[in-house]
């Protein structure tokens, strides 16, 4: 297993497991609280029948047990995604269906790494990320029907670097670019309330699969692979490596419908027929506190 610093982590060569069971409360029962634009899935809208159209929230839990300093922390990190999906055409039976997607990073958060400190990724990181183009599939347009989705993958702070070369090691590489734009190589993320910067070249393969709940509504579980590369830091300390391992499970998937089609739920809080990046950060408090998505408390025995 390679080592990897403590300041951020994308995940290793995480296991793809089976997606968990009762792990979400019943989202079509639970009312949501006034949020100028965020409504509850109203289920009698929708007939059952997933359509891949429209503006969605995909939304990906990873996992991680991370060693250091002799201690060892459950960790996780949270990535919020606007998601525009659009139908590519039927599979081998009539009901599978082609799906391309349009995937926008929106934001990205962690807990705490050892010692309690906390790494913070600036706004400016998601808002300089290209869209991502994923195309998916569904065995099936009911409930337990399969999704699959081809690899995603994020490159932070290099240019279109293959997922098989290796990453910049240094930052005069002509690989690297000041993509968050703050004149620093790489990006930059801050560990604790300003205790260092960290300045990284990283790239994130994610591979989902998962199931249909409802025609506004997929769970599953993500594989997740990382390859970064630390290119300097304000202290040294923020530059050490450490030991990260996937647990056996732990990682969680939603994509849910956010533009009030079909009987989803509503985050077009503006009214001007279109959710942004800025509507669905607005609005996490309240998917979270409504049970439309689920964020892990980290558990340190998970790690011992």
């Amino acid at each position: 297993m390679r080592a990897v610093v403590w300041t951020l982590v994308g995940g290793l060569l995480a296991c793809e497991a089976e997606r968990p069971a009762n792990v979400f409360p019943d989202r079509d029962a639970v009312p949501a609280a006034d949020t100028g634009g965020t409504s509850a899935p109203d289920a009698s809208l929708g007939d059952g029948v997933f359509r891949a159209d429209g503006q969605w929230l995909l939304f990906i839990q990873d996992r991680y047990c991370l060693y250091a300093a002799g201690q060892s922390v459950d960790y996780l990190i949270w990535a919020w995604y606007l998601a525009e999906l659009t139908p590519l055409g039927p599979g081998a039976t009539g009901d599978e269906l082609y799906v391309r997607q349009r995937l926008q990073m929106c934001g990205e958060e962690m807990s705490p790494v050892v010692g309690g400190l906390q790494t913070y990724v600036p706004a400016a990181i998601p808002a300089n990320l290209p869209v991502q183009v994923v195309d998916a599939f569904a065995l099936g347009r009911r409930p337990g029907s399969t999704w699959l989705s081809q690899e995603l993958v994020e490159l932070w702070g290099v240019g279109d670097l293959p997922v098989d070369a290796p990453m910049p090691e240094t930052a005069d590489d002509p690989a690297v670019v000041d993509q968050d734009g703050d004149g620093s190589p790489g990006v930059t993320i801050t560990i604790g309330n300003g205790f260092c910067d960290v300045y990284l070249a990283q790239r994130t393969r994610y591979r989902i699969r998962g199931a249909l709940v409802n025609e506004h509504r997929i769970e599953g579980t993500v594989w997740s692979e990382v390859d970064q590369q630390v290119l300097g830091a304000t202290l040294p300390f923020c530059a050490s490596e450490n030991q990260l391992e996937p647990p056996p499970d732990g990682t969680r998937v939603v994509l849910q419908r956010i533009d009030g089609r079909n009987g989803g739920r509503d985050l077009d809080a503006d009214g001007d027929d279109a959710v942004s990046c800025a509507e669905v950060l607005a609005a996490r408090d309240d998917l979270l506190a409504a049970g439309t998505v689920v964020k892990d408390a980290p558990d340190t025995a998970r790690c011992r």
